[in-house]
């Protein structure tokens, strides 16, 4: 009996190792990118298809190249990244600054969501230039160059 469950969980296995790459990187395009990651264990074809540009590509938001062409580290970003996983990494851990400082960009990890942080000077705040209600401060450890104080 040992022997016929070896033999079955072989076959099973081999029911795997038949699919081509592609077939399993459009499985993957199905899933997110913490899914892709765990299928990756799942047999060698599944880590390469998971590693694949394709799949990364596909989480990584269509207009990235307009967002990315805002910030000034934006083209060296493109440049150096060794894969579209590396590229979706590097956005998730660390965000860009984009329109002239006004605002950074980042990719949230687990779902690819685009996140925007937006400086208060890029706000519209009701009397926000009146003295009176507000005072612009500028912080030495603030990486932006002011914040804003209500009063």
């Amino acid at each position: 009996m040992a022997t016929e469950m070896k033999t079955e969980s072989e076959e099973e296995k081999n029911k795997i190792d038949v699919l081509p790459e592609e077939c399993i990187a459009n499985i993957l395009l199905l899933t997110d990118p913490v899914d892709s990651c765990k299928f990756s264990i799942v047999s060698k074809d599944f880590c390469s298809a998971s590693e694949s540009d394709i799949v990364w590509e596909h989480f990584l938001p269509s207009d990235l190249i307009s967002i990315i062409s805002e910030s000034q580290s934006g083209s060296s970003l493109l440049a150096t990244s060794p894969s579209k996983k590396s590229l979706y990494l590097t956005l998730s851990d660390n965000p860009i600054i984009i329109d002239n400082g006004k605002k950074s960009f980042q990719l949230e990890k687990q779902s690819g969501k685009k996140i925007y942080m937006l400086s208060a000077r890029d706000l519209s705040i009701t009397w926000g230039d009146t003295p009176t209600y507000w005072n612009w401060i500028i912080l030495p450890e603030s990486s932006t160059d002011t914040q804003v104080e209500e009063h």
